[in-house]
């Protein structure tokens, strides 16, 4: 019955560093992907391209227009201030997003190393016992 009982907290301690090791793993790259996001904002996402002025006017003037389909008619000053408030809403919504995520990945990341070195210096101990018991 003794030894059911000292095999319990070997398999918690040791599901739980597992976990811990997996966690930080996949927090690591969520750190670095938005990392990425913050040194280039205008590159993260999909959707309006918005790298340059030029690429955002191809955009919204394509060269094969269908006859269905009204072309835009506005100025090209009103495309710019179109261009640039939609830059700014994106590099805006962006950095919000990355920091969000690496703050909140960043914590979790300090909760499993904690976690990790807790059961890891628990389950020594354990075994420590378990040696000393034995012996």
């Amino acid at each position: 019955m003794e030894a059911k009982r000292n095999w319990v907290p070997l398999v918690y301690g040791y599901t739980v560093c597992v976990i811990a090791v997996v966690t930080f793993l996949i927090c690591a790259t969520i750190v670095v992907n938005n990392v990425f996001d913050l040194a280039s904002p205008i590159q993260a996402g999909f959707g309006t391209t918005l790298s340059s002025f030029e690429a955002y006017e191809a955009e919204q003037h394509p060269a094969s227009v269908s006859a269905a389909a009204r072309p835009d008619t506005a100025s090209e000053a009103t495309l710019r201030r179109r261009y640039e408030a939609l830059r700014v809403a994106h590099v805006a919504r962006v950095q919000f997003q990355a920091w969000k995520a690496i703050v909140t990945s960043g914590l979790l990341l300090i909760i499993s190393v904690a976690l990790f070195l807790l059961h890891w210096r628990w389950m020594k101990r354990l075994g420590a016992a378990a040696e000393g018991a034995a012996g």
